[in-house]
C-alpha cells in the first residue's frame, strides 16, 4: 500500500493501496501409512485441521534522503496513481500488506494414482513486511516543516497499524471457519490437493480482504483532505 503527501499548495493527497497478495509457501506433505483400499471412500481421519495466525506491524524505517522527483518515482515504481493536482510529494509511506499461508496437508492413498488429501494445519501471518516512511531530502531534521511532513505520515503508520489490529481478529476468525470447513479433496497427487486448498482460502479470504483495503482507503482519505493540508501549511512558514 501506498500513502503519499504532496506539496501543501497543491491542495490534496493521494494514496492507493496495492492488490494484496496472498502466497502459499512450503507444503508439508504427509504420507499415511495405511495400505491402499480401491473400496476405500475418502473422508476426514483426522479431524479439524490446526490453524494459527500472527500479525506483523512491520518494522518502521524514516528516510530523509531522497528529493521530491525521486519520493514521485518511488510512488510510481510502486504501483501508485492518481490525483498530483500538481506539484511533487513531499512526504510518502510505503506499506505491502500481506497474508501468508504455510499449509500441511496429510494424504492417504487410495490406490496407485489416487490420494485421499486433507488439510491438516494452516499456519498464516497477516500484516506488513515493513512500514518506510521518507520525508523529502529538501526538508531539514528538526525545521517545522519536516515535522509536520513527519507527522502527517506517522498518522498514516497509526491508520495501517490501527486496521491490523482492527481485522486481524476478523481475517483469524475467517480462516478458521474456512480452513475447518475443507472437506477432504481425491487428488492425483498430495501436492495437487495443496494447492486447491489453498486456491479455496484464496478465494473465500478476498472478500474480506477487499473489505480490509476499503476500510484503510476510507481511513486514510479523512487525513488527505484540502481543509487537512491546508491546517498543515499555516503551521509553517517555509514550504
Amino acid at each position: 500500500m501506498i500513502i503519499t503527501l504532496v506539496r501543501p499548495e497543491s491542495g490534496a493527497g493521494v494514496w492507493r493501496p496495492f492488490a494484496v497478495a496472498l502466497a502459499v509457501f512450503v507444503a508439508t506433505l504427509v504420507a499415511s501409512p495405511q495400505a491402499p483400499d480401491a473400496a476405500e471412500p475418502c473422508r476426514s481421519t483426522i479431524g479439524a485441521p490446526e490453524v494459527t495466525l500472527k500479525s506483523v506491524r512491520g518494522e518502521l524505517a524514516y528516510d530523509g534522503s531522497h528529493s521530491q522527483n525521486d519520493l514521485r518515482r518511488l510512488f510510481l515504481k510502486s504501483g501508485g496513481s492518481g490525483r498530483w493536482h500538481g506539484g511533487n510529494p513531499v512526504g510518502l509511506t510505503l506499506a505491502d500488506l500481506e497474508l501468508d499461508f504455510r499449509i500441511e496437508v496429510r494424504a492417504r492413498p487410495l490406490s496407485k494414482a489416487r490420494f485421499c488429501t486433507e488439510l491438516a494445519r494452516v499456519d498464516a501471518t497477516l500484516g506488513y513486511r515493513s512500514l518506510d516512511v521518507y520525508v523529502a531530502r529538501r526538508y531539514r531534521r528538526g525545521t517545522c516543516e519536516y515535522e509536520q511532513v513527519l507527522d502527517h505520515e506517522n498518522h498514516h503508520v497509526a491508520i495501517f497499524r490501527d486496521g491490523l489490529m482492527q481485522y486481524g481478529p476478523r481475517v483469524r476468525d475467517a480462516l478458521e471457519r474456512t480452513s475447518r470447513a475443507q472437506a477432504p479433496l481425491v487428488t492425483s497427487a498430495p501436492g495437487t490437493g495443496a494447492e486447491r486448498f489453498k486456491d479455496r482460502l484464496h478465494n473465500q479470504l478476498a472478500p474480506l480482504f477487499r473489505d480490509m483495503n476499503r476500510a484503510l482507503d476510507r481511513a486514510h482519505a479523512t487525513l488527505d483532505t484540502a481543509e487537512n493540508y491546508r491546517a498543515e501549511q499555516r503551521r509553517c512558514a517555509n514550504w
